[in-house]
């Protein structure tokens, strides 16, 4: 589901995820660690200005 909405915006942001899934930021964290650990996705850029990439899946 977070590799979805990577999808359609590369630029989404950890704290939006966390309210459209409506849970907490750590629990977003905790799950994107997760996917670049199982090299799914990275993060290419700054926070600020960066985007995700997805990798697989």
């Amino acid at each position: 589901m977070i590799i979805g909405l990577i999808k359609e915006n590369p630029g989404i942001t950890q704290p939006t995820l966390a309210n459209k899934f409506n849970v907490d930021l750590k629990t977003i964290k905790r799950d994107m660690e997760k996917l670049k650990a199982e090299n799914k996705i990275i993060r290419i850029g700054g926070s600020k200005d960066g985007y995700w990439k997805i990798l697989k899946g």
